[in-house]
């Protein structure tokens, strides 16, 4: 009968096993989904917070989904967030161990690849659009063209744009990216061939994107052309489907100027009005050298000479704008560079009156501060700062640049990165320091300063709210001696000694500034060590406690009535016997208490016990042996090693 019952039962479990569990997996998966189509009916309504929400929602349900970082991506690009956010999030869902349930695989493919153009990583987006398999798509031919041509490779560029153009015709984007990259690329005859094709169907475009009209001004032959071209873009107001960028305005002033549409004094105080928007370097340029008349270059000499606006610039030309320069009085005030374009400035120089005084890094944690440009004062890489010997390392990631095309009654600097900009390693940085602070966020009023020559510490002071608590001596790198005041008293009561090879030898405390220890630890090559208790100060250890590599442990101590060593062996953990002089005794575990009687355990074990215990709960931590009347009973204990050992006299 019971082998019966337990067939019976192991038959349910296991019936259990297969219909019911897959049904709680089940459940999250159907969760996910219902998450996941809120979401992306949410995204339809451009509610993107809350789809980001339900996304993150449906991942705690069933994060194998690719679809949820997809749709966080989605929102992230909706908003406007940076680059390198939203491509985190692509990333996250091509991992090929998720799987997709309402979304393609190729819609994040081809997005992560438009990033990834975008962020200068031309030959990644490449590979990545090589990697679909499905349809060619308008999307996937404009992100090759942009790679091409930001990877230098102008005449396969020319040659996908011709061929986009003709399967693409009302894909405005494709004479777009031609007109702006062929602005910069240098004339031949092919690049004449491509932009003459753009011109000749501008009419397919002109109620699409009438923008393409200003693009397409300094490649018209015909000056009257020119002019109605200038002007269609000017007069159409921001009723076209797609409204001028200031970057447009800006250029369409300049292109206004140099066709006589504007006066000179008209388009300086045109492009002047975009100051606290950002006024691109190149439109300067351009307008100061069409800028004739002495009354309007002594003008535009004095808005530049007091500029306190910023500045902009597109250094590869692919229409995202990579520099910020903040003007004061006409000297630089701050400078960012993004040069990856991801939407975190790998550079943020600050200045004073035109001279950088401090760079921030990428990463916000590492600061440069300078004494005179380019010679580095301090680095602080969180949680340390080192100070730079005066003078000893130089660093010029970025460069003054006076712009030579601008009126020459004038000296107006923008700033440049460097060729070489990369920041130094840290052990560089050690090399060249005095010495270095290093803070916690836990313990803002600690700080340890370490003093450095040639790289290698001499001296260590370690403070807390002012006061030194403890320093270190170093030889050949390598601490030597530690003293330290544990209890603020201003006394350095505790001495480290450590080996050559930085590891502690010995440490020892004086409590009472007497000379003699009352407590030692000791370290051996062979992995033991012990401690030593003075407890008198007459300069001999009253007890030892010591621990073996193989981790036995032994305390010993001289016995109060005998005056004999009393040697307790410990094994695994457990007191397994007493040797005192020559004769071994019985160590016996009271019954009760974490507590252990040398010989036999007394009669009213448990009251002594208590007693003993609350008697050194209550005593200060250096206490570890006592002598004690107990019910009229004379009770020797020692505490030592996570035990307690007490005898009856």
């Amino acid at each position: 009968m019971k082998k019966t019952g337990s067939y019976f039962w192991g038959i349910l479990f296991f019936f259990l096993c297969i219909f019911c569990f897959p049904a709680f997996a089940d459940a999250n998966t159907s969760a996910a989904v219902r998450s996941l189509d809120r979401a992306i009916r949410l995204l339809s309504l451009s509610k993107w917070d809350l789809a980001s929400n339900e996304a993150r929602t449906g991942a705690s349900f069933d994060p194998r989904l690719a679809d949820f970082s997809y749709v966080e991506a989605l929102c992230l690009t909706a908003i406007g967030a940076a680059r390198a956010d939203i491509l985190e999030q692509l990333e996250l869902s091509l991992n090929p161990d998720l799987f997709w349930r309402r979304y393609n695989n190729n819609d994040a493919v081809r997005l992560t690849a438009r990033l990834y153009a975008e962020t200068c990583r031309y030959d990644e987006a490449l590979a990545l659009l090589d990697s679909i398999t499905d349809m060619p798509t308008a999307d996937a031919d404009y992100i090759r063209i942009f790679s091409l041509y930001g990877a230098g490779r102008i005449s396969e560029a020319r040659d996908a744009a011709v061929f986009a153009l003709d399967r693409w015709p009302f894909d405005c984007r494709f004479p777009r990216i031609v007109l702006q990259r062929e602005n910069s690329t240098g004339e031949d005859a092919s690049a004449s061939e491509l932009t003459a094709l753009v011109l000749s169907r501008l009419h397919i475009w002109e109620k699409l994107d009438r923008e393409l009209f200003l693009y397409a001004v300094r490649f018209e032959p015909d000056p009257k052309n020119r002019e109605r071209y200038i002007r269609m873009y000017r007069g159409m107001g921001n009723s076209d489907l797609n409204n001028s960028a200031q970057r447009l305005l800006q250029l369409s002033c300049i292109i206004a100027l140099e066709n006589g549409t504007l006066t000179e004094k008209e388009a300086i105080d045109e492009l002047f009005s975009y100051e606290n928007d950002g006024i691109e370097i190149s439109n300067l340029v351009a307008l100061s050298s069409l800028t004739g008349s002495r009354e309007n270059r002594e003008y535009l000499a004095s808005l530049l000479d007091n500029y306190s606006g910023i500045l902009i610039d597109d250094t590869n030309n692919d229409g995202i704008t990579d520099t910020f320069i903040s003007y004061e009085l006409g000297r630089p005030k701050q400078v960012v560079f993004d040069p990856d374009q991801d939407g975190y400035p790998d550079y943020t120089v600050n200045c004073d009156y035109g001279t950088p005084v401090e760079i921030t890094l990428r990463n916000k944690e590492v600061l440069i501060s300078y004494d005179l440009y380019p010679v580095i004062e301090s680095v602080k890489n969180t949680p340390r700062e080192y100070i730079l010997n005066p003078g000893a390392f130089s660093w010029n990631p970025v460069s003054w640049t006076r712009i030579e095309e601008l009126l020459p009654e004038i000296t107006f600097y923008i700033f440049r990165l460097s060729e070489q900009h990369a920041f130094p390693g840290e052990e560089e940085i050690i090399q060249r320091s005095a010495f270095y602070l290093e803070t916690e966020k836990a313990s803002p009023d600690s700080e340890l300063r370490v003093v450095l020559e040639k790289g290698m510490p001499v001296l260590s002071e370690f403070r807390e709210t002012g006061m030194l608590v403890s320093w270190t001596s170093f030889a050949n790198g390598m601490p030597v001696l530690t003293k330290e005041d544990r209890n603020n008293d201003g006394y350095f009561e505790t001495t480290i000694i450590f080996n050559r090879d930085g590891s502690i030898s010995s440490i020892q405390i004086d409590q009472n500034a007497n000379r003699i220890n009352e407590y030692e630890e000791f370290y051996y090559p062979d992995g033991s060590f012990s401690i030593h208790w003075d407890t008198d100060e007459d300069g001999t250890a009253d007890i030892i406690w010591r621990k073996d590599a193989l981790g036995r442990e032994q305390t010993e101590w001289v016995h109060p009535s005998t005056g004999l060593p009393v040697v307790v062996t410990v094994e695994n953990g457990i007191p397994v016997s007493v040797l005192s002089g020559s004769s071994y005794f019985p160590v016996v575990k009271d019954p009760k208490e974490h507590l252990w009687w040398l010989g036999n355990i007394p009669e009213n074990s448990s009251d002594l016990s208590k007693k003993l215990i609350d008697f050194f709960n209550r005593s200060a931590a250096s206490v570890v042996s006592i002598t004690v009347k107990i019910d009229e009973k004379i009770v020797y204990a020692v505490s030592t090693g996570g035990f307690l050992y007490a005898e009856i006299f």
